[in-house]
């Protein structure tokens, strides 16, 4: 076998070698993050698996209420956690209505399932030129 031949053969076992590990370390790491928030206890998850392995589930996962399951079935109780990110270059207040009138703390908020986000986003002056908002 040739040199360039060798270095061929070689280069290309090191290729599909990283790749594959590539995708092995991702697998790794869901996992351990999966295991660590501690969803696989969680009963609505126990029962999100079972749809997805019925086919009760889009191909986004959401769920296919034509095929019988009301949103009573899927809706959480109690209250959700929700984090706001921010823009050092946006000026942005979130607010719980439409008419923008009720204004939420971003810094510590718990909204209710089915509850609405509104925003108002401005563009900062000095970096107007990076942005534009439709």
């Amino acid at each position: 076998m040739s040199i360039k031949r060798k270095i061929t053969v070689l280069s290309s076992a090191g290729l599909i070698l990283s790749l594959t590990g590539c995708s092995e370390i991702d697998t790794y790491v869901e996992q351990k993050i999966e295991n660590q928030s501690g969803i696989a206890e969680s009963e609505r998850y126990q029962l999100y698996l079972e749809y997805q392995d019925d086919d009760r589930l889009n191909d986004d996962g959401t769920y296919k209420v034509e095929e019988g399951i009301s949103v009573e079935d899927i809706q959480a109780e109690g209250s959700v956690y929700v984090s706001f990110a921010s823009n050092q270059n946006l000026d942005i207040t979130y607010y719980l209505d439409e008419d923008m009138t009720r204004i939420i703390n971003s810094s510590v908020s718990y909204l209710s399932p089915g509850d609405m986000i509104y925003a108002d986003v401005s563009i900062k002056d000095d970096v107007s030129n990076l942005y534009k908002l439709r």
